[in-house]
């Protein structure tokens, strides 16, 4: 007789802040900092506060910048594992990208 145990962690909330990191020099990006609502298993967390990042493209936009929607990254994390996590929230959700003087 075989007995297959699967261990299921209850997910935890937790806000993390991140910098916001531009994909190329030249730009400012104003808040420069965001918070991160996760929920995750709490084995997880950790490496989710070492390894996350808010990130924006600035492909398309014109010389002034603009208003763009902050994206979160977690690329450290195997493709299991990321299927474990969900972002509840990002705020702001968007920040201004602007050329650098």
């Amino acid at each position: 007789m075989e007995v297959a145990i699967d261990i299921v962690e209850v997910p935890v909330e937790e806000a993390i802040e991140l910098d916001v990191q531009l994909p190329a020099n030249g730009w400012t990006v104003e808040p420069s900092r965001v918070k991160v609502t996760f929920s995750a298993p709490p084995t997880l967390m950790a490496r989710i506060r070492e390894t996350a990042k808010a990130t924006v493209a600035v492909s398309g936009l014109g010389p002034k910048g603009g208003s763009v929607e902050v994206s979160v990254q977690l690329e450290e994390l195997e493709p299991e594992e990321q299927s474990l996590v969900e972002v509840l929230g990002t705020v702001p959700a968007r920040v201004t990208v602007r050329r650098a003087r």
